[in-house]
């Protein structure tokens, strides 16, 4: 919108934008918003406004100036012709500053008007949902049993705007009614934890959690644009790559020498294994005769392995796996077989995540850090059921965007 009307309020009747047809120019401002609106979530300007009010403002701005930096390459690639210098800033300042007082509005309103929520299930239960919901930022207004009182039905004129309860519970229909008539609505705690929490907890799966899930007939269309995105990106990033892998395998092998790709087998779609290719981070021979896990702070990374993991710059081969259709750009992270072995018999569900093929990144790794143990793989596949659940063109974009936020940041 800003695209379209400042330069008709400011701009010289000259301006490159002003001499466009209308759909040209709102091709134009399409494409201004769609890079202004990824560099908004690639510098983390979707958090909550208040954990930091001028570094939101600052990225805000910089998202408007790096819309408006690609809509001045494009205009000129195609029209040969430069948007001027004060519609570009106009522009670039003018969607950051908009976008910033807007968050700051809904930050506002969502604070004036936090869920009521009253948990309808066990103590732990309850508690793990309120330990997520502390962990994930999430505010909510938790009622007891107690604060409800009774008239008669059981409940009070205050407000509910959620019920949460356990799966196994029936409730009655008069119960059922009386909720609905006080405009509450009734969740699982599976349905609750995926809606506010965006994850799929195993122990809280039922029968009703596979009632959808056809991921053979589910949109084939768009399995078939994901495919053909992951043809071309993967071939795309390995062709710019190369410098950055050549020498990065330099510095690999001035510090601890050959090899400097390492392989390693992993459980890929339905289970079948595959070769996976990976820049060597660890120091030779550093796992022993027995499969050991990562973690933080790992010993075993040497020097330059701990910038290329930080950076993810290890990770750049396995867009050959990606090319061969062995992953895909987004996914579940590939496990190695045989902590899949042992993983799949004390976790439920396990074996789900490869229901769909491996990726490059995925939702649990945007989401959670190294899975070290069982209790983290759990976390871990709450996210991974969740994208499988989820999974379409939309999320996936979200995940690569976020993706590239955490590269920003220096992830790993």
């Amino acid at each position: 919108m800003i695209c379209w009307v400042l330069p008709q309020k400011f701009a010289h009747f000259t301006e490159t934008l002003l001499l466009l047809n209308d759909l040209w120019l709102f091709g134009y401002s399409l494409f201004y918003g769609l890079v202004f609106a990824s560099a908004l979530e690639v510098f983390g300007c979707y958090d909550e406004v208040s954990s930091s009010r001028i570094r939101h403002l600052l990225f805000s701005i910089c998202s408007g100036f790096v819309g408006g930096i690609l809509l001045v390459l494009s205009v000129w690639l195609v029209e040969y012709d430069f948007v001027g210098r004060y519609v570009f800033l106009y522009v670039s300042a003018g969607s950051g500053l908009f976008s910033y007082f807007t968050a700051l509005v809904i930050s506002k309103l969502a604070s004036l008007s936090i869920p009521r929520v009253y948990l309808r299930v066990s103590e732990e239960d309850a508690k793990k949902v309120k330990e997520k919901a502390v962990k994930s930022r999430v505010k909510f207004l938790w009622v007891t049993n107690q604060a409800q009182g009774a008239h008669g039905n059981g409940l009070s004129s205050d407000r509910l705007d959620f019920v949460v309860i356990d799966s196994s519970e029936t409730l009655q229909k008069s119960e059922i009614v009386n909720y609905l008539s006080m405009g509450s609505k009734i969740l699982s705690l599976n349905q609750f934890w995926s809606e506010f929490f965006r994850s799929s907890p195993s122990c809280y799966i039922d029968q009703n959690w596979f009632v959808d899930l056809d991921l053979h007939l589910r949109n084939p269309v768009g399995k078939r644009v994901k495919r053909l995105l992951d043809i071309l990106l993967s071939l795309l990033g390995l062709l710019m790559a190369v410098p950055l892998i050549a020498c990065a395998s330099l510095f690999i092998l001035f510090e601890s020498g050959f090899p400097v790709f390492y392989t390693q087998t992993r459980s890929g779609y339905m289970g079948h294994p595959y070769t996976l290719f990976k820049l060597r981070s660890m120091r030779q021979k550093s796992e022993g005769t027995e499969p050991k896990w990562a973690k933080k702070g790992d010993q075993r990374i040497t020097k330059i392995g701990s910038f290329l993991r930080k950076w993810r710059i290890d990770e750049i081969p396995q867009l050959w796996n990606v090319l061969k259709g062995e992953m895909s750009l987004v996914g579940p992270r590939p496990e190695r077989p045989e902590f899949d072995l042992s993983l799949n018999l004390d976790i439920p569900y396990w074996n789900f995540r490869t229901l769909v093929k491996p990726g490059l990144t995925g939702w649990a790794q945007i989401r959670f850090d190294y899975a070290s143990n069982i209790e983290s793989s759990e976390e871990k596949l709450a996210y991974d059921l969740y994208y499988i659940k989820n999974a379409s063109f939309f999320l996936d974009m979200e995940i690569i965007l976020s993706t590239l936020r955490s590269i920003n940041k220096g992830s790993r």
